[in-house]
């Protein structure tokens, strides 16, 4: 992905596994002054009912959107 791309032309985070994996009710985007990945995540225990999730690459973005949304099962 390039540094210096919007959130609108970022595609979908995805484990690397199956399309149908892609986290499609998750917002993704790259922060270019904090030059890190970012994802809003809907999840009922959040306070606003989603949570908002900082990495420095997509692979590790991914890890933590998978670890949060099996805390929600």
């Amino acid at each position: 992905m390039r540094p210096d791309a919007t959130a609108w032309d970022i595609p979908p985070v995805t484990t690397g596994t199956r399309p149908r994996s892609r986290f499609t009710t998750v917002k993704t985007w790259y922060g270019h002054a904090t030059r890190s990945y970012w994802a809003m995540v809907p999840w009922p225990a959040g306070e606003h009912g989603a949570v908002l999730l900082e990495a420095a690459t997509e692979k590790a973005l991914a890890a933590q959107i998978i670890r949060i949304r099996k805390q929600t099962r």
